[in-house]
């Protein structure tokens, strides 16, 4: 796993789609769901990309502009998780913030969620782990 990834620069997803620009040659599995530098009339603003074309067209990583797409269970998600469970869990009063403050919270699988929320894969939010809300 590149060590440079933030939490807003990737992604984990169930299946990886095909890359939009890949429609005409044949088919590539995209690796980055991003914005392009100009739109694009077959794909508009927002595109799957393969590698090759999230260099050539991608604006970048990060919030509102691409995020890397690793599958669910690969090594690289595996990594993730790892490096996830070194890391200090939120405190209760952190938990409660995001609640007042309408943010999401983050499932133990790495799913964004609703404070009082699940994720698609049936874990709750910590809140409800904790039986706060």
């Amino acid at each position: 796993m590149e060590d440079t990834l933030n939490k807003n620069e990737y992604t984990i997803v169930d299946t990886i789609p095909n890359c939009n620009f890949m429609h005409i040659a044949g088919t590539t599995l995209a690796r980055y769901d991003g914005a392009l530098h100009t739109p694009n009339q077959a794909t508009g603003r927002w595109s799957y990309m393969c590698e090759a074309h999230f260099t050539q067209f991608g604006v970048g990583l990060g919030t509102g502009i691409g995020q890397k797409l690793i599958l669910r269970d690969s090594e690289e998600h595996k990594a993730i998780q790892a490096e996830k469970a070194k890391q200090p869990k939120p405190d209760v009063e952190s938990l409660l913030r995001a609640a007042v403050m309408g943010d999401t919270v983050e499932t133990s699988d790495g799913c964004e969620v609703e404070p009082d929320g699940k994720c698609p894969h049936g874990l709750l939010s910590p809140l409800r782990e904790l039986g706060l809300i």
